[in-house]
């Protein structure tokens, strides 16, 4: 796990839920990274608000299973593979817990393989 941190990225919300939106996004990386992978976590201060960027190097999501990541009980099929004990809740909770605050999530391929979470918070 590599944190990036260079500087500060005031947002404005709820600590815990912050907390529990990162700890969400950091579990999937690591939980979908094989060992002796690499999950880096970034924040940066912009003139629009902050960033927070998750990437690893894990096992991907396909592009045609990224559409419907935020629907409550989905599971990818590699997803159902290298971990079945999920429940599909985490990233609908995450995503309800952006909205609430007003940032806004995208998932993207990490090349050459795994995944990348950008999320853009409001000024604060």
């Amino acid at each position: 796990l590599e944190i990036d941190v260079a500087e500060e990225a005031p947002v404005r919300m709820d600590a815990a839920a912050l907390a529990r939106m990162v700890g969400i996004f950091v579990d999937n990386a690591i939980r979908y990274t094989p060992a002796g992978g690499t999950v880096r976590v970034a924040v940066r201060a912009e003139p629009a608000g902050a960033l927070l960027v998750i990437e690893d190097n894990g096992i991907g999501i396909p592009p045609d299973e990224r559409a419907r990541l935020f629907e409550r009980f989905f599971r990818g099929a590699a997803a159902r593979q290298r971990a079945p004990d999920g429940s599909g809740l985490g990233l609908p909770i995450a995503r309800a817990i952006a909205d609430r605050h007003g940032a806004q999530i995208t998932i993207d391929a990490n090349a050459p393989a795994g995944t990348r979470i950008t999320v853009r918070f409001p000024p604060a």
